[in-house]
């Protein structure tokens, strides 16, 4: 848990700037309570990544509707979930993958954001909750976007800022799986 008022910032410009990784060992069921995490951004979109990953837990918004991760790309992977639907995890990144387990996958961008071609994680998927993606930019999925349980919706969403249009991209030949249902 990042206390209060808690930052982390390095200008490392690496495919691996920060990595948190919580309960890898154990079977642990703790949450990555993130407040704020900032690397080198303008070094490229796939360096400075930040890469968390909340094993057995959640990754969880510990700040309430500011920025949580500025970076230029970041995976997500929470067991239990990314971000909730009342409060979404923040990024201000150029790139994301991840993967919500079952309690979904919510993130709220600023900028224009590509998902997928960081790592062996594909896209971003849930077993059961919802996907839903947003961002004040142009938005372009390479990779597939799952949510395999019966339950899950998903939601990509390009939100349209003042001064420009915002597209939402789709490449060929990608999955979009809502439960048992195509898109």
């Amino acid at each position: 848990t990042m206390l209060p008022g808690s930052v982390i910032t390095t200008l490392n410009s690496t495919s691996d700037a920060v990595v948190i990784t919580v309960n890898n060992l154990g079977g642990g069921t703790g949450d990555a309570i993130i407040q704020l995490i900032t690397t080198a951004k303008d070094c490229g979109p796939t360096l400075g990544r930040v890469t968390i990953d909340a094993n057995g837990g959640a990754v969880v918004d510990g700040n309430a509707g500011s920025v949580n991760v500025v970076s230029g790309a970041t995976i997500l992977l929470g067991q239990e979930g990314v971000g909730s639907a009342i409060d979404t995890f923040d990024t201000e990144v150029g790139m994301t993958e991840g993967v919500g387990g079952s309690g979904g996958f919510y993130v709220l961008n600023t900028g224009n954001l590509t998902v997928g071609g960081l790592s062996a994680t594909i896209g971003i998927s849930t077993t059961t909750g919802d996907i839903d993606l947003r961002t004040t930019g142009s938005l372009t999925v390479t990779e597939d976007v799952d949510s395999t349980g019966a339950t899950g919706n998903i939601l990509l969403s390009a939100i349209e800022s003042a001064g420009f249009g915002s597209d939402l991209t789709i490449n060929d030949n990608l999955s979009i799986k809502i439960g048992r249902a195509h898109v």
